[in-house]
């Protein structure tokens, strides 16, 4: 299942790159293309990942994978943030999400924090939302992949 989720995540950056070009961050290109494909996809990141994550997490941190499970979906459920409310839930799922990422992340292999924070820290403030999103999505997922 897990090469499924690498797969799709792969496949809506590739289109959407395509189609919208680079953005600020993957929901703005939601709002520059069409916003089911990127629905879809966090909706599928949002409902495996826990299931992959679960095993690695000890008893005291599992409700890290469901708060990270969580944000993806409330990002998901939110893509275009157009009004106030929308807007409010989606940062607030980005933040869960990013956070508790960070955090099962650090806790299972510190050192894979660093594509993250190479990402962040590669280039001023121009695109700095994207950078960060794809460093913790890339460190989670080699976490995943080296289990």
């Amino acid at each position: 299942m897990l090469w499924f989720v690498i797969g799709v995540m792969l496949v809506y950056l590739g289109i959407s790159t395509y189609y919208a070009g680079g953005q600020e961050s993957l929901s703005a290109m939601a709002g520059a293309w069409k916003k089911w494909p990127f629905m879809l996809t966090m909706a599928i990141q949002g409902f495996c990942l826990p299931s992959l994550m679960i095993g690695m997490t000890g008893e005291t941190c599992m409700f890290l994978p469901f708060f990270m499970s969580l944000g993806i979906l409330l990002v998901g459920a939110t893509p275009l943030m157009k009004e106030s409310l929308e807007e409010k839930v989606h940062y607030l799922g980005a933040f869960l999400s990013g956070i508790a990422g960070a955090v099962w992340v650090g806790l299972n292999n510190w050192i894979l924090l660093l594509p993250a924070l190479v990402c962040i820290l590669a280039g001023g403030k121009e695109n700095l939302k994207w950078r960060t999103e794809i460093g913790l999505i890339i460190s989670v997922y080699l976490v995943l992949c080296l289990k």
